[in-house]
């Protein structure tokens, strides 16, 4: 009773009348009472009858009804404000009869709240990603692209699903793979923190471009080389624009 009575999850124990049984301290602070104004009496004369229409009695009648019941929402109450609850609805038997129902509601606002901004984190680094000019791309140890940004689409015009998983220097132009290997040798072997050089890539349709790319060795967990990261920019006009200034 004394664990119940300071767990700071809501508690209530209701009868298949809706009549309260029991309660903790908790769930009758949520809604500006002690728990001896609330035992005794029916849950719509409690906790209003709009929010027992609306959160109890449907969740109520299908856990009476043999089901377990698990949701998440947000509930405004009077005395805390809006707050976002993990509830459970558990049967309550006695003599191998459901009687009623238990409920263990727990605050996970914080929890919500930090989802919600990660998830819009996410979405605003994605719509940066996404929008991009230049590729950004991640490989393994072996070559494998690991990641390319939509923008690997618009200048090679390959897609990003058809790439992942194959070797970048099998886009490189063929003429350029040898010299491309040898500018990143000196990353590999950690001679140099950064590569920045410019090679031909071939595109689907066998156009070539012009590409500078600026890599990284990456790390996992145990400091260990995972591959690498970068950027690769088309410069195919600039070199053009070159060519024609040297003729």
């Amino acid at each position: 009773e004394h664990i119940v009575s300071a767990s700071t999850d809501m508690l209530a124990l209701i009868d298949n009348n809706f009549q309260y049984l029991a309660v903790n301290s908790a769930y009758s602070e949520a809604f500006n009472k002690t728990p001896t104004e609330i035992v005794g009496r029916d849950a719509p004369a409690v906790i209003g009858a709009a929010f027992f229409k609306e959160f109890i009695k449907p969740n109520a009648e299908r856990c009476m009804a043999g089901d377990r019941v698990n949701y998440q929402e947000w509930y405004e109450f009077p005395a805390q404000g809006r707050k976002y609850m993990d509830i459970n609805y558990i049967p309550y038997q006695s003599h191998g009869e459901i009687v009623g129902f238990a409920v263990n509601a727990r605050d996970i606002t914080e929890r919500k709240l930090a989802e919600e901004e990660l998830e819009a984190s996410e979405r605003r680094y994605s719509s940066v990603v996404n929008n991009l000019d230049e590729i950004l791309f991640q490989t393994d140890t072996d070559g494998r692209w690991l990641f390319l940004n939509p923008a690997w689409t618009k200048i090679t015009g390959y897609s990003v699903e058809e790439s992942l998983g194959q070797i970048f220097l099998d886009f490189v132009y063929p003429e350029d793979r040898e010299r491309n290997v040898e500018l990143f040798k000196p990353l590999v072997e950690g001679k140099k923190d950064f590569c920045r050089h410019e090679i031909r890539y071939r595109t689907k349709d066998n156009r070539i471009v012009w590409i500078d790319v600026f890599g990284r060795l990456s790390f996992d967990d145990n400091n260990e080389i995972s591959g690498t990261i970068g950027t690769l920019t088309d410069i195919t006009e600039r070199k053009q624009a070159d060519e024609a200034l040297q003729k």
